[in-house]
């Protein structure tokens, strides 16, 4: 065997094993990418739900705050407190879903000064109810303040949720384009392949 062919032999070797190595660099790196892609749109389906959920269980606490109003029995009051305890740990949760985002934490912070002022407000009418009567809680009610609070946290939820969404969508297209290209990769890993395997073939 001559040295030209020699070191044909030996380039066309050192090509093939480049190649491999970049194929699975590249196919490992887009992976990753892809992983961490789906991820984050697990992750901002979880800030969706959270923030639904929120929403949920501030009218549950109005719920039982109703009831007691109507009826003046405590065991009303029993839902109204442990929807009190979830709200607060879903707000402790949505703060810490938003951690990356620090105009979605400012949003979280304003959010939870309004529940805190919503929480107050229903306190203040089941206050009125057990240490007056009916009709003082029910002048307090009738102030409208208890739903204009309730009315900005909706709009603060629907500006949240807007944001997020947002980003979902964008992390959705993010995940795709991962997707479509390590399987291009992956294809042009096995053409390649192939075409040397074809080439490589002794001919009849």
């Amino acid at each position: 065997m001559n040295k030209s062919l020699t070191r044909q032999i030996t380039a066309g070797i050192g090509m093939a094993l480049a190649l491999l190595i970049f194929n699975a660099a590249t196919s490992y790196r887009n992976t990753l990418k892809l992983v961490e892609n789906e991820r984050w749109v697990s992750h901002t389906h979880l800030v969706l739900t959270e923030l639904e959920a929120t929403l949920s269980t501030l009218k549950d606490a109005e719920t039982g705050q109703h009831s007691y109003l109507l009826t003046g029995e405590k065991r009303y009051l029993k839902p109204y407190h442990s929807a009190i305890a979830r709200v607060n740990e879903q707000i402790v949760g949505l703060q810490q879903l938003t951690a990356d985002n620090n105009r979605q934490q400012q949003r979280i912070r304003d959010l939870k000064i309004a529940i805190d002022s919503k929480l107050a407000e229903l306190e203040k009418t089941i206050n009125l109810r057990r240490e007056q009567n009916l009709e003082a809680a029910l002048q307090q009610v009738k102030s409208g303040r208890g739903k204009q609070i309730m009315n900005g946290i909706r709009q603060q939820i629907a500006t949240l949720t807007a944001e997020e969404t947002q980003l979902l969508q964008q992390r959705a297209r993010e995940s795709q384009a991962s997707a479509n290209l390590t399987i291009l990769t992956f294809t042009v890993a096995a053409l390649y392949h192939f075409s040397k395997v074809m080439l490589e073939l002794p001919e009849k």
